[in-house]
């Protein structure tokens, strides 16, 4: 089990970072970071609803994973299908416009279930 305290967790971000919780000390595997310039976009989540933490709680725990309210978890944790990027509007004439969305959102029923698997050797080397 992974106990890691709020102190270990602050520690774990660069202060002029955002950072994938699943990043932060947990599993090994996720390399995301997004500098606030924005040098690599990739979207960070949270919880909206408490339905929607009870879900990602659930899911997390049984990873070991201990989250929070505000727990921030990228995209690359999702199913493409669970990221809504665009919106679309129908006209009055019947004609469809999709239109990209400058925040993606997830749908409410999306829990992050991609987690990179964290290495471990199966045996010291002999010496």
């Amino acid at each position: 089990m992974i106990s890691v305290t709020v102190r270990e967790l602050y520690l774990n971000v660069e202060v002029n970072k955002i950072s994938c919780f699943i990043n932060n000390g947990l599993l090994h595997g996720c390399n995301f970071r997004r500098d606030k310039k924005g040098t690599a976009r990739k979207s960070l989540f949270t919880s909206r609803t408490n339905d929607m933490f009870t879900s990602w709680y659930n899911i997390m725990s049984t990873k070991n994973i201990k989250i929070n309210r505000n727990s921030r978890v990228c995209e690359l944790h999702f199913k493409s299908e669970d990221i809504i990027k665009e919106d679309v509007f129908m006209q009055a004439d019947g004609k469809i416009i999709y239109v990209t969305r400058k925040n993606p959102k997830l749908k409410e029923e999306a829990v992050p279930l991609i987690f990179p698997i964290k290495k471990t050797p199966y045996f010291e080397p002999m010496e």
